[in-house]
Parts: structure tokens; sequence; C-alpha cells
């Protein structure tokens, strides 16, 4: 999901597919631990502002966090079931 919104905008010119694996352990252990939609929001935020050195607005972050908490608890009720 990183890369398919590939909020840097390398897609098109980056063959590998590493460019986010900064941010894959911490948010999925954010997931792990119960994060929402805006404990995600905040920490995308904090990481592209600081870390790579961009500003996204807040509905372009949102958007992404909706998808993905979206995505953890589907794949939790499906673990549960």
């Amino acid at each position: 999901m990183l890369n398919e919104w590939d909020f840097i905008g390398v897609g098109k010119f980056y063959t590998g597919d590493d460019e986010y694996d900064c941010l894959l352990g911490p948010l999925l252990a954010r997931f792990a631990s119960g994060a929402n939609v805006d404990d995600v929001v905040g920490f995308l935020r904090e990481e592209i502002e600081g870390h790579f050195g961009l500003e996204l607005t807040d509905t372009e972050i949102a958007t992404f966090a909706v998808r993905t908490v979206a995505w953890w608890q589907d794949e939790e009720s499906r673990s549960t079931a």
C-alpha cells in the first residue's frame, strides 16, 4: 500500500520496493497495539515531514490512514474468525 501511495513520487523511476520500508515496522506495531486513524495520521505526518522532508495535506495522509486501518481491522477479523 505504501508503494502504491508513493507519496514521494519515486515509483515511476525507482525499480526497488524498499523506499518505504522504514515505515513498515512502526506502522504494523501501531496497528497491532490498536492504533486508530488519528494515531496513524500523526505518525505518518511526523515521518513524512521529519524523515522525508515533505509536507502533505492532512487529507492526503488521512485518506491513506483510513485505508490502512480498515485493511488491518479486516485482516484481524479474518484471523479471529
